[in-house]
C-alpha cells in the first residue's frame, strides 16, 4: 500500500509530506496527534498555498490550516536583532486566530482531529 506521507530529507531539518515542506518538529507533532486518534495516513492530505498549510480530511468537509509568520527587526534601545514567530490558524468555518507558539497550534489541531 502506498502511503501519502513520503519521507524526503531536505536542508535545514525540513521534510516533505505529500510533496509539502514541513519543519521536522511540525511533522512529528502532526503525525503524533493523528496516531493518537487512529486517523489513517490515507485519510489526510496536505496542500500548501501561499505559505499556508491546509490539512484536509477525506470523506468530510473538515479542514484545518495554519500559517507560520516570522518577523525580524532591530531594537532601537539595545541595538540587537529581535526575532518574533507567530502562527495564524483556522479550522472548518471558524475565524482565523493568531497564536504565539507552535504548542497552541497543536492544541487547536488536537481539538480538530478529535472532532472528526
Amino acid at each position: 500500500m502506498i502511503s501519502t506521507f513520503s519521507r524526503i530529507k531536505l536542508r535545514e531539518g525540513r521534510i516533505k509530506l505529500n510533496q509539502v515542506k514541513f519543519i521536522r518538529k511540525h511533522r512529528s507533532d502532526i503525525l503524533r496527534i493523528l496516531q493518537k486518534y487512529q486517523v489513517e495516513e490515507l485519510q489526510v492530505s496536505f496542500v500548501k498555498r501561499r505559505g499556508r498549510i491546509n490539512i484536509l480530511h477525506s470523506g468530510s468537509p473538515a479542514r484545518f490550516s495554519y500559517l507560520r509568520k516570522k518577523e525580524t527587526h532591530l531594537d532601537p534601545v539595545d541595538r540587537q536583532w529581535k526575532h518574533r514567530e507567530w502562527f495564524k490558524i483556522k479550522s472548518n468555518q471558524s475565524k482565523e486566530l493568531e497564536v504565539k507558539n507552535w504548542d497552541q497550534v497543536m492544541e487547536a489541531f488536537d481539538t480538530w482531529v478529535s472532532s472528526l
